[in-house]
């Protein structure tokens, strides 16, 4: 059994998430809605009605549910796509993509190939503060992962980036997820876990397709997903 978890950018296109395999089941949040929205398919959803899943979607006071036909909801994806150019439509995982490209932002080294190694906690009530140098905002921002050393107590935070103002290396130009202390920053993870695959010839892993254009899949918005393959 499989499983994996990851974020993407809502683009209001259809949109293909490589995961790497065929799932069984796919569920999905946009983070950044007004209102809340989840999305739910799985394999055994048979009904001509639902065969692409189920919508949970919040008006503020109740919750209103909607059904996804073929073609309007999220299905499963065979992979096997070979890309003839870089493209948004196919995602791969960030790291990957990045690894095929400009290795001065894969992994770790998405902080130090932008010469970034030190937080400064400025304000501890409000969880801002600043880097030593800017960060690329093409790729850092919300929702990227940060691991922070602190010299002081050796210890090691682990917290998101919520917010970035500019490219994050004035005062209070950073917010995160908690106050943590000034140290040295061991690794800044890209916002996206998965990306735009980036140049002819990749090779699309299997995964799952988002048909949804509204509601879910809103140009701009964090969509958060799981998926999964159930015991066979």
């Amino acid at each position: 059994m499989r499983k994996v978890s990851g974020t993407l950018n809502g683009t209001g296109a259809a949109i293909v998430v490589g995961c790497g395999f065929k799932p069984d089941y796919v569920k999905l949040w946009n983070t950044e809605a007004t209102n809340p929205v989840v999305v739910e398919w799985n394999k055994s959803m048979r009904s001509l009605e639902q065969i692409e899943g189920i919508a949970s979607v919040s008006d503020g006071t109740q919750n209103l549910f909607a059904r996804y036909a073929a073609g309007a909801g999220i299905a499963p994806y065979e992979g096997g796509d070979v890309m003839t150019a870089a493209s948004t439509v196919y995602l791969f995982r960030t790291e990957d993509v990045l690894q095929q490209g400009d290795l001065s932002k894969k992994g770790e080294a998405i902080a130090a190939g932008n010469a970034v190694s030190g937080w400064t906690l400025d304000t501890s009530a409000n969880r801002t503060g600043k880097f030593n140098a800017g960060v690329d905002t093409t790729y850092i921002g919300e929702g990227s992962q940060i691991r922070v050393w602190d010299p002081l107590t050796r210890k090691i935070y682990e917290t998101v980036i919520t917010a970035m103002t500019n490219d994050g290396d004035a005062d209070d130009e950073v917010t995160l997820a908690v106050a943590v202390p000034s140290g040295q920053v061991m690794y800044i993870g890209p916002m996206y876990d998965y990306i735009g695959a980036s140049k002819a010839g990749d090779v699309i892993p299997a995964g799952f397709k988002i048909n949804m254009t509204t509601v879910l899949n809103v140009s701009g918005n964090i969509i958060t997903f799981e998926a999964g393959q159930y015991l066979r």
